[in-house]
């Protein structure tokens, strides 16, 4: 009996105990790297100063993106890291980001972690934030990690997820459009 209630708590820790694994192989990413990617962020909608994908594949992404903006009433950058890295305060980093390119225009930024998909982080811009519900930010960044998950290799990942995010995207544009406001969160007193 204890043997098989041992063995019920192991496969339940499991998964916890996988993630602390993942997380403590994690490194911080240096702080001069950080200083690059602030630089970056004025040059492109896909920000790699670490030149993670090269050639003809990052002509592609860029492309790719670009030609979403054109269509599109909301922007969307891609920061490219390593799957390993960790940033200390990744919204700091989005927040330059979104203040850099403060043309008004809404924007979303997606911290993606090249081979880890389910790290991705998604920011929006104030005025998107209080258009589209957090539930649906969360639904738009989990279909596309799922849809990453269908990849063959890191940069095949990359594509499926930037052509998901770009699909959820137009979704939350049609809100903007429709003028939807994001309900506003219930506080205590409002929740009785």
């Amino acid at each position: 009996m204890t043997r098989r209630l041992i063995l019920m708590l192991w496969v339940a820790l499991l998964p916890a105990l996988g993630q602390m694994t993942d997380e403590a192989r994690l490194v911080p990413l240096p702080e001069a790297l950080q200083d690059s990617y602030a630089q970056a962020s004025a040059k492109g909608y896909l920000i790699d100063p670490q030149g993670l994908i090269r050639g003809g594949e990052a002509r592609e992404r860029r492309k790719f993106l670009e030609y979403h903006a054109a269509d599109s009433l909301i922007d969307l950058y891609v920061v490219l890291f390593k799957g390993e890295q960790m940033l200390l305060n990744s919204s700091e980093l989005s927040g330059h980001l979104l203040n850099v390119r403060g043309d008004g225009k809404p924007t979303v930024v997606i911290h993606y972690y090249l081979g880890r998909p389910d790290r991705s982080e998604m920011f929006l811009s104030a005025g998107l934030m209080e258009v589209v519900p957090i539930t649906e930010q969360g639904r738009a960044l989990a279909n596309a990690v799922q849809r990453a998950r269908t990849g063959v290799s890191p940069l095949d990942e990359l594509e499926k997820f930037m052509v998901q995010t770009s699909i959820r995207i137009y979704r939350m544009e049609r809100m903007l459009s429709e003028g939807f406001v994001s309900p506003a969160p219930l506080t205590k007193q409002e929740s009785k």
